[in-house]
C-alpha cells in the first residue's frame, strides 16, 4: 500500500525533492520510499518514509545477499540519512528562486558499451522553474581511467554539436554525445567489471534575464558510471551550487 498524499508531499517538500542519500536534485525522477518495507512491517507513516533517487531507490530495493557486491542499506543507516538531509535543510534554507539556478543537469546513462562500439552518454537537461526559459551553451566530456578521480575532471573531450540550446520553462532535453573513440575488447570488461572508472561531466554556461538584467552563469556536474546498478552516481564534484555570475549587463 503506497503513502497517502498528505505524507508523500510533506517528505518531498521537506527534502525538496533530493535524494536523501546522494542529494542530487531527482525532480520528476523520484520516489518516497518504504525505509522498512511493509511486507516486513513497516508502516505507511512519515517516519518510515525517505525520498530517493531513481538510482539509490534502485540501490535500496536491489541486493542479492547470495551474491553480495558492494553493501547493503540498512534501515538504521536511511533513517541517518534522511534525518541528517533534513536536519541540513532546518539549518541552511536555499536561497530564494531569484538567486538560485533553476537547472537540473545529470549523466543517465552509457549506451552501445560493446567492442570496436563508440560508446555515448546519455544526458539529461532539465528545467525545473516556472519562471524562466535558458539559453544554454553546453560542453559535456567523458573522462576514463584506471585510477578515481581525486580532483576535477581534465579538459573537456567532446562538446555538443550546436553552441546555443534553448530549453523552454519545465522542460527535459535529452542528448546523446559519443566518446572521441571506439572501445577495446579489454576497455569494454573493465568497464562492466568496474575496473575502468568512466565520468560523465558537463559544464553549463546558461543565461536568462532577470527584470531588466542579463545574467549568465555556470554549473558545473560530474557523474560517475555505475556498472552494478548501470546508471551514473553523483560524484563529490556533481554540486548545484557550483556556479557564479560570469557577468550582469
Amino acid at each position: 500500500m503506497p503513502f497517502v498524499d498528505d505524507i508523500r508531499e510533506k517528505v518531498l517538500v521537506l527534502s525538496h525533492r533530493r535524494c536523501c542519500v546522494c542529494h542530487d536534485f531527482a525532480g520528476r525522477s523520484v520516489n518516497v520510499h518504504h525505509i522498512i518495507q511493509e511486507a516486513d512491517g513497516g508502516l505507511n507513516t512519515i517516519e518510515n518514509a525517505i525520498c530517493l533517487c531513481l538510482r539509490c531507490h534502485a540501490e535500496a530495493g536491489h541486493f542479492n545477499s547470495r551474491h553480495p557486491l558492494g553493501t547493503k542499506y540498512s534501515p538504521k543507516e536511511l533513517h541517518a540519512h534522511r534525518d541528517q538531509w533534513w536536519r541540513h535543510y532546518e539549518e541552511n534554507p536555499e536561497p530564494s528562486s531569484a538567486d538560485q539556478p533553476e537547472l537540473w543537469c545529470n549523466g543517465v546513462e552509457l549506451v552501445d558499451l560493446a567492442v570496436n562500439e563508440t560508446p555515448k552518454v546519455v544526458f539529461q537537461f532539465e528545467n525545473i522553474g516556472a519562471g524562466n526559459a535558458y539559453e544554454l551553451r553546453i560542453l559535456s566530456g567523458v573522462h576514463i581511467a584506471h585510477e578515481p578521480l581525486t580532483s576535477a575532471p581534465p579538459e573537456l573531450t567532446f562538446r555538443t554539436p550546436t553552441p546555443t540550446t534553448t530549453l523552454p520553462k519545465l522542460r527535459i532535453m535529452t542528448k546523446t554525445l559519443p566518446f572521441r573513440r571506439a572501445i577495446t575488447s579489454d576497455e569494454a570488461q573493465e568497464i562492466t567489471r568496474g575496473s575502468l572508472h568512466v565520468y560523465a561531466y558537463a559544464v553549463l554556461t546558461y543565461s536568462s534575464r532577470l527584470g531588466t538584467a542579463t545574467h549568465e552563469r555556470i554549473l558545473r556536474t560530474c557523474h560517475k558510471y555505475n556498472p552494478i546498478t548501470t546508471f551514473f552516481q553523483n560524484t563529490p564534484f556533481h554540486n548545484s551550487a557550483d556556479w557564479h555570475s560570469d557577468f550582469e549587463t
